[in-house]
């Protein structure tokens, strides 16, 4: 195992937190905040973007921000953490008692926020939250309840249909009240320090979970001085909408849950680029003294910047490449062949590209197989223009010998014992790239 260290991150929690601006959203974030403090009605935006754009941690500076505003109370929620949670509700309101101080010594506003989940929980067990929030009925919920009615009517005398039609008008208006005094103890809460409730990671939560979060901060939440801010993907979101209500239209109905709904600002090439750069020296921060890992690493940062530009790669997808880059560097020993430009292809290859991976694990693999792919030439190592990722790949692969490629096969040879510049690829594969363990690695 190589003594060297390398700095892992894995969420870049706290790391996001500590840059300066990496995207360049400091304006945006700014923006968002004075839209929540300068509004009197409670507000949902949703930050509409796709899978792997940075929504979580725009979220999490966001929220760091928040902390240090006077002037509102911030709250964050993990909708997927919590997912296997069947109760939203319960779920929202504990998060929301929470960052109000309103423990279980509170025994006012916990009993009114019990009142409510108890109901919740009753109704649940009919399958019928949507009813009970006056929310929107289904078909199949209103059958299901004349049949239930006509089956309790059947069973009961004339004389004792009046006292229950007294206890089904009772009740109802029972869990109204409840829901009602629920909402006025949150409102008279928020009154002075209005809150802000960040909700992240609905688009990766249970479509049936997802819905259901956007139907409880309607029906229970949407009262003065509070503000949901929802990060997901509006694809998602509608998608969840018609797997529980079949052939609507998810677009029309789920803007009856959102106040405003926004996007990231649009990026030059250049503020893009700046972007990426810094996103990836972050991933790729490292502890070492060594040259040797100081020059490898700095390679494969270059590499990724130009893969981020030139495949449209997502941050997600910057995230997992960068990961498998420091556990090969870290698991491989510290004195075997480490070629940057041949680790930073095969790993990439690995991940996004597994039909060529195998390819070049079983030795079948070609120069013209990925050409294409990276942008690499076929220029002499002497060629004004010569790159060199392409030269090591070409010679690796085509191993083309003569004037200006023997000095690679010398380079091989005396550093590394190797005579054949097309066994690097086998080598590099069984010493570097598959020597980290993984589910499924054959």
């Amino acid at each position: 195992m190589s003594e060297r260290k390398f700095s892992f991150v894995l969420s870049n929690k706290g790391a996001i937190e500590a840059e300066e601006d990496i995207f360049g959203r400091n304006n945006f974030r700014d923006g968002i905040i004075s839209l929540f403090k300068n509004s009197a009605d409670p507000l949902v935006v949703l930050l509409d973007e796709p899978w792997g754009t940075g929504k979580t941690f725009f979220a999490e500076r966001l929220y760091a921000k928040l902390k240090q505003e006077v002037e509102l109370k911030p709250i964050y929620f993990d909708a997927f953490v919590n997912d296997h949670e069947e109760d939203v509700f319960i779920a929202l309101a504990s998060e929301m008692l929470s960052a109000l101080g309103l423990t279980k010594t509170d025994k006012s506003a916990w009993d009114k926020t019990k009142k409510v989940a108890k109901i919740l929980g009753r109704v649940a067990l009919k399958g019928a939250v949507r009813a009970a929030t006056a929310g929107a009925i289904q078909g199949s919920d209103l059958g299901e309840a004349e049949q239930e009615a006509a089956k309790e009517l059947a069973n009961v005398a004339e004389a004792e249909l009046d006292q229950l039609i007294d206890s089904k008008l009772k009740n109802f208006s029972q869990d109204r009240l409840a829901f009602d005094s629920f909402r006025s103890m949150l409102a008279k809460n928020a009154a002075e320090k209005p809150i802000v409730f960040i909700v992240d990671e609905l688009d990766r939560c249970k479509p049936t979970y997802a819905l259901s979060v956007l139907e409880t901060i309607k029906h229970f939440f949407s009262v003065a001085g509070v503000h949901f801010f929802l990060i997901s993907n509006s694809n998602s979101l509608e998608a969840s909408i018609q797997h529980a209500y079949g052939d609507v239209n998810g677009r029309a109905y789920l803007q009856k849950f959102v106040s405003l709904t926004t996007n990231f600002p649009v990026q030059t090439e250049h503020e893009k680029k700046q972007g990426f750069e810094k996103f990836i020296n972050l991933l790729l921060k490292m502890e070492s003294k060594n040259q040797e890992d100081v020059q490898t690493l700095k390679l494969l940062k270059e590499f990724l910047l130009k893969r981020s530009l030139q495949g449209n790669y997502s941050l997600r997808d910057l995230e997992k490449l960068s990961f498998m880059i420091k556990a090969a560097l870290s698991f491989s020993p510290p004195k075997n062949l480490r070629l940057a430009p041949i680790i930073a292809v095969l790993l990439d290859l690995k991940l996004f590209e597994p039909r060529l991976y195998q390819k070049a694990r079983n030795g079948t693999l070609r120069f013209r197989d990925i050409r294409e792919r990276y942008g690499f030439n076929d220029r002499h190592p002497q060629e004004p223009g010569r790159d060199f990722f392409s030269i090591w790949w070409k010679c690796c692969l085509d191993n083309p010998g003569g004037q200006g490629w023997e000095g690679f096969g010398n380079e091989l040879s005396f550093n590394f014992g190797i005579d054949d510049p097309k066994d690097v690829i086998e080598l590099t594969i069984r010493n570097v790239i598959d020597v980290f363990p993984e589910d499924g690695a054959s």
